[in-house]
């Protein structure tokens, strides 16, 4: 895998926020793997972010820089995702110590990638809102 330039990242993902800010609307942004790093890093950063979905990756534990969270987050893991499932607690206790709205959702068995190998053992989560589709 090569290499991603982190500050080329952060200001390509900066500049598509304020792009949407330009109209009044609700912004969320999500990030599985590498870009669940770089998703949270920019909801930390800006307060025009209103949610945030992380996909099964390290994140952040300081407390100090939880505060700065300016919406609700939900980190979903795979029990089995190494460091990720572990850090998934700390994440959750960190932003419970600083009344950040976070949750956590590990999926038991899984490893990482959970949401696209489909496994059979992995239910969907809770929808958070009705789907007009009917699926």
């Amino acid at each position: 895998m090569k290499s991603v330039d982190t500050g080329m990242a952060e200001e390509e993902l900066d500049a598509a926020v304020k792009s949407l800010t330009d109209r009044p609307r609700k912004i969320a942004v999500m990030g599985s793997s590498m870009g669940a790093k770089f998703a949270l890093a920019a909801a930390l950063r800006d307060k025009a972010i209103g949610a945030t979905l992380i996909w099964y990756r390290e994140t952040v534990n300081d407390t100090a820089r939880l505060t700065t969270l300016p919406g609700p987050a939900l980190f979903v893991v795979g029990s089995k995702d190494g460091s990720a499932a572990d850090d998934a607690t700390a994440f959750s206790k960190a932003a419970d110590a600083v009344g950040a709205k976070a949750e956590i959702h590990v999926y038991p068995g899984e490893v990482h990638a959970v949401h696209s190998h489909c496994s059979t053992r992995a239910r969907p989560m809770t929808r958070l809102s009705p789907n007009p589709h009917g699926a």
